[in-house]
């Protein structure tokens, strides 16, 4: 679970240096901080309740599965037009 995490948090911040301006990048970090930790606050609790409710295992089954659901709707939402290639 650490590993994943740390996966996850350490790309963050290229996406934001990739696809914002640079004086969009302000802007973009605190939205991303926000929207970071808005998820925060709806999982821990959850993974708590649910780890002690119905064990370690299975919580870390369903957590995954709403990680799959939310990565599915970013690919899905994803603005492909603001993608910038880094230059070479």
């Amino acid at each position: 679970m650490g590993a994943g995490n740390a996966c996850i948090l350490t790309a963050a911040p290229r996406l934001v240096r990739r696809n914002a301006s640079t004086p969009e990048r302000p802007a973009a970090f605190a939205a991303q901080f926000a929207l970071s930790h808005a998820c925060f606050i709806a999982t821990y609790p959850l993974a708590g309740f649910l780890g002690s409710a119905i064990g370690v295992g299975w919580t870390a089954l369903l957590l995954g599965i709403v990680t799959a659901a939310a990565t599915a709707t970013a690919a899905l939402l994803w603005r492909r037009h603001s993608i910038v290639h880094p230059q070479a």
